[in-house]
């Protein structure tokens, strides 16, 4: 065998599972919740939770809009998070007041990157496409504070490595967990559309 399953291959499928995990975060901002005794009733993401398109792309308006409806729903200043794809962070990029020490503190264009602007600390992911493939014409990223969604875990990430008798002994890999995410509190999920 050309690759020890012990070493590499085990950590990729770890990580594998990790990405797996932050796509059932993503789901759970913008997708449906369910609430009632048997949580049969489905609630989607009010409307008024929603920054429509306007421009085409990320813009400073649109980051503005996402934290004052944070900001009228009372949401804690602390954790406060935007999750969104590298191409919104270019569009950000190409404003001045990104990139300008008048209006930013922190200097985005030294390493190209946004690590918090207008109180929100920035994570950028490529699943957002993969969370939005449904939707053609538009994708959306999200503005949330923590404590929005409730992740829960029944199982955490178990990776085993075994050999199988039937198959000369070659090692087999098996990964598994068994984890949710919901949305627990509308008013702490902004989500805005980019094109």
């Amino acid at each position: 065998m050309l690759v020890d399953p012990k070493g590499p291959y085990q950590e990729s499928a770890r990580a594998a599972m990790n990405r797996r995990k932050d796509r059932i975060i993503l789901a759970a901002l913008g997708g449906n919740a369910f609430s009632g005794k048997t949580g049969a009733t489905t609630v989607a993401l009010p409307a008024a939770q929603k920054v429509a398109a306007g421009a085409v792309g990320m813009t400073i308006g649109k980051l503005l809009n996402a934290k004052q409806l944070l900001d009228e729903a009372e949401a804690p200043q602390e954790g406060r998070i935007f999750v969104c794809t590298s191409e919104d962070i270019i569009d950000l990029l190409n404003t001045t007041e990104v990139t300008s020490a008048d209006y930013n503190s922190v200097r985005a264009l030294v390493n190209g990157q946004i690590d918090s602007f207008l109180g929100f600390k920035f994570i950028q992911t490529e699943l957002i496409y993969l969370e939005n493939a449904s939707t053609t014409a538009a994708w959306f990223s999200y503005a949330y504070c923590k404590g929005a969604v409730g992740f829960g875990s029944i199982e955490e990430i178990t990776v085993r490595l075994t050999e199988r008798a039937d198959k000369n002994y070659s090692w087999q890999p098996y990964v598994s967990m068994d984890m949710g995410a919901t949305r627990v509190e509308d008013e702490l999920v902004v989500e805005v559309a980019v094109v």
